[in-house]
Order: C-alpha cells, then sequence, then structure tokens
C-alpha cells in the first residue's frame, strides 16, 4: 500500500495539548502554538489518535469524525483530568487498516510497557490478507518510536 512504510521521522503527527474544563476537551496548543479548534489533518481522512496523560498512554483509537465529535464522545473516560496530549495520525487506509495498525500499536504498548494504555476498553483485530501484517506492524513500531518519547 502506498506510503504505509515509513521512517519515524517521516510521520506526519499532529500533537495537541488540550484542556478539559467544563465537559469539554478543547485544544490549546499545536505543536507547541496556540490552537483553539482541531484543523486540518485532523479534521479529515482515517485518522489514529493517541492521548497521553501524564506521560503515559491512555488510549489508542481510529476515527473518520471530527476530533470534536470523538473526543466528546469519549470524554468520561477523561474525568478527573485537566490536560491530555492527543497525537493525531492521519493516514491514506481504509478503517481496516487504519484499525489494524491500532491493534498492533496497543498490543506493542502492552508488549513494552509491560501495561495496557490505562482507559483502552477494546480493540479491532483483522486479519487482511491482501496487505501484509508486516507492513501494518512497522508503521505501528514507528509510531511507537515516536510517541513513547513525547510526553
Amino acid at each position: 500500500m502506498k506510503g504505509i512504510r515509513m521512517s519515524p521521522a517521516k510521520l506526519n503527527i499532529q500533537h495537541f495539548v488540550c484542556q478539559i474544563r467544563d465537559g469539554r476537551l478543547t485544544p490549546i496548543r499545536l505543536d507547541g502554538e496556540p490552537r483553539n479548534l482541531f484543523g486540518l489533518p485532523a479534521t479529515q481522512k482515517e485518522r489514529l489518535y493517541v492521548v497521553k496523560c501524564g506521560g503515559k498512554f491512555c488510549y489508542v483509537g481510529v476515527t473518520r469524525q471530527s476530533m470534536t465529535s470523538r473526543m466528546r464522545q469519549h470524554l468520561d473516560r477523561w474525568n478527573g483530568l485537566s490536560k491530555v496530549n492527543l497525537y493525531v495520525y492521519a493516514t491514506e487506509l481504509n478503517t481496516k487498516g487504519a484499525e489494524t495498525i491500532e491493534a498492533e500499536l496497543v498490543f506493542l504498548i502492552r508488549k513494552k510497557t509491560g501495561k495496557w494504555p490505562t482507559h483502552q476498553t477494546e480493540i479491532h483485530f483483522h486479519n487482511l490478507m491482501r496487505i501484509p501484517n508486516k507492513t501494518h506492524r512497522e508503521t505501528a513500531e514507528n509510531l511507537f518510536g515516536r510517541l513513547r518519547k513525547l510526553r
């Protein structure tokens, strides 16, 4: 699949610092710059997103919805937190391909840290025969390599 094999340096990951207040999760920074809305590519395509709290992996998910809508659905998972880091990776894959990377990444987090993401409740596994899992696994490894260093 075109564009899936990427080195960690070439992965385009948006980093949002989000504030949780009054029942809303709102971005306040994007890649270090002040921001109060989610923007491209976080608003287009199939996206894999990772939430970290205090440097720990909290949740890995996939969505086609706007990040605002998706975060509103999951707000109860981060009840009691005032701030989270949200990392968004826009893929060129369909839902099953993105969910395969999601599953590989969640499993890799468990394998490397000894713990599942703290608020993970499900993982979608797909046996994709036409696209070797090796490329999905490599993408997950590249994402993990970048994300584990980020707070």
